[in-house]
């Protein structure tokens, strides 16, 4: 399949990622790398209002049924496409704990509602912009050490879909975008901006993939504890393969050098893989109790995709996802495709190689056609250069029911090895 492949336009806006640090009484401020993201389309002759949203996730509240009841009622009315409100939920990771949020604006009324709750995998945001304005929105958090990788899952909903100024039978999509992200090797002030539409409902979750990462590693580590009390070689070999790579791990979790972790990337995917190889094989011989194999394998496909996001993270790799409904021929249909865009921008400073973007065929819903069906290929990617590929999911009969998921996957080259990011709602 061929896709499209083109530089950043100057006309982009530029997000740049913000880091403040105490140090011994004193002020450092990095600037750390920054990030392409198209603006939402709003009249040029509507100003938009300016909203510094800033998050302290160590002042916790509690929990106010009222203002959970607006959340729940605003993800109610999500297009009929995207609506699986528990979807939502659960991927802006709105269970959580309830911490303190304040809204700052150049607007007497903002037209605003935010909400912030932190949970053990990290930060989420709910956002909605719910006047006939565009806002322009800053949005800061304090985050403990780690590195962390920065999503927004958005969409418009009604009844404010009538003002954008889109031709009134283009449908509202959906837009999982990835911001550059961030590596803190202390506690400090990550700052992020977007543009809200007039309308537009937004999610942002911040996600601790260096924790991620090592509690995956010691769900690993007990699995085999276990399987050792039953086989204790077998157990062994497995635990020699993984403890070939604890030097690779270090680099990384410290993320010290660039070029050491592009390198430790690579080794640690291949011996990871290694390890999921033989996993596999002593379930499939029955030398592992299933449950506990099934444990084992997960745990280490968990320590695979951690290592493939922070390796996106330290490369500045930013991948996005657009899924659009296409028109309806028969109105009493509203769910005959959609149309899914993916893109992938190079905002670091190292060119990638032998790109492909694709749906995974595997995991869409049986009455989904991909077309095409072959992911594009791009033989490199470098630095300030992007690429998009464009899919259609024709839905093969009728059906009420809108797809819970549009499982994509971006794959690319870098030290030598593949790195392989899935994309999509029920990505943890």
């Amino acid at each position: 399949m061929n896709g499209n492949f083109f530089l950043l336009p100057k006309n982009r806006r530029w997000l740049y990622t913000l880091v403040s640090v105490s140090l011994a009484g004193g002020m450092v401020v990095a600037l750390l790398g920054t990030q392409s993201q198209i603006t939402a389309q709003t009249p040029d002759f509507v100003a938009p209002v300016n909203v510094q949203i800033t998050v302290n996730p160590t002042q916790v509240l509690t929990a106010d049924p009222n203002r959970l009841q607006l959340i729940k009622a605003s993800l109610e009315q999500v297009p009929s496409a995207f609506r699986n409100r528990q979807m939502w939920w659960e991927w802006g990771r709105l269970d959580g704990t309830p911490v303190a949020i304040h809204l700052n604006s150049d607007s007497v009324t903002p037209g605003l509602v935010a909400y912030a709750a932190v949970t053990a995998e990290g930060l989420g945001v709910f956002v909605q912009n719910t006047s006939t304005q565009p806002i322009d929105l800053q949005l800061s958090t304090s985050l403990s050490a780690g590195i962390y990788r920065i999503e927004s899952l958005s969409t418009i909903i009604s009844p404010q879909v009538a003002l954008r100024t889109i031709a009134v039978q283009s449908p509202p999509g959906l837009d999982l975008h990835w911001f550059q992200g961030v590596i803190l090797k202390r506690a400090g002030i990550v700052e992020k901006r977007d543009r809200l539409a007039p309308g537009e409902l937004a999610l942002y979750r911040f996600t601790d993939e260096r924790s991620a990462l090592l509690q995956a590693l010691s769900d690993t580590l007990e699995a085999l504890h276990q399987f050792a009390k039953q086989r204790r070689s077998a157990a062994d070999r497995l635990r020699h393969i993984l403890y070939e790579g604890s030097a690779d791990y270090h680099r990384l979790l410290n993320a010290s050098d660039s070029e050491e972790c592009i390198q430790s990337l690579k080794a640690a995917s291949l011996i990871v893989g290694q390890a999921q190889s033989l996993c596999r094989n002593y379930r499939i011989d029955h030398v592992v109790p299933a449950d506990l194999g099934e444990t084992l394998e997960d745990a280490l496909g968990r320590v695979a995709d951690h290592l493939s996001i922070i390796g996106t993270v330290l490369l500045g790799i930013a991948p996005d996802m657009t899924v659009l409904p296409l028109l309806a021929q028969d109105p009493m249909n509203q769910n005959q495709g959609y149309q899914v865009q993916l893109t992938l921008s190079n905002g670091g400073l190292h060119t990638i190689a032998l790109v492909k973007l694709g749906m995974l065929l595997d995991k869409l819903p049986a009455n989904l056609q991909c077309n095409p069906a072959d992911a594009a290929v791009f033989p490199n990617l470098a630095p300030g250069q992007a690429v998009v590929a464009n899919f259609t999911l024709r839905v093969l009969q009728a059906s009420l029911t809108p797809p819970d998921d549009y499982p994509a996957e971006v794959i690319y080259t870098a030290g030598g090895g593949p790195i392989r990011v899935t994309l999509g709602l029920n990505t943890q």
